[in-house]
């Protein structure tokens, strides 16, 4: 007996999420465009460091978008400019 998660842990390469691996010094340009994985889930424990969306559920909830990859500490200069778009 035991309790199972059926899931799959979304992740980024080539045969997963192919998208482009940012630096923290990736700034303007394009390699600012794109790369990033933001998750809505549970916000309690650990590295859940996220914003509350712009955007409302269809029964008017909040959405809160939390940093997946790259990880929220590699991405500083990136956070204002992506919750203001999201």
């Amino acid at each position: 007996m035991g309790v199972y998660v059926l899931m799959e842990k979304i992740k980024q390469g080539v045969n997963r999420v192919n998208i482009a691996n940012l630096k923290p010094e990736d700034i303007s340009g394009k390699s600012l465009t794109g790369g990033y994985i933001f998750k809505i889930d549970k916000t309690t424990g650990v590295n859940n460091e996220g914003w509350i969306s712009q955007y409302k559920t269809k029964s008017g909830g909040e959405i809160t978008l939390l940093y997946h990859d790259p990880k929220p500490d590699e991405m500083q200069i990136h956070k204002k400019p992506i919750s203001n778009f999201l």
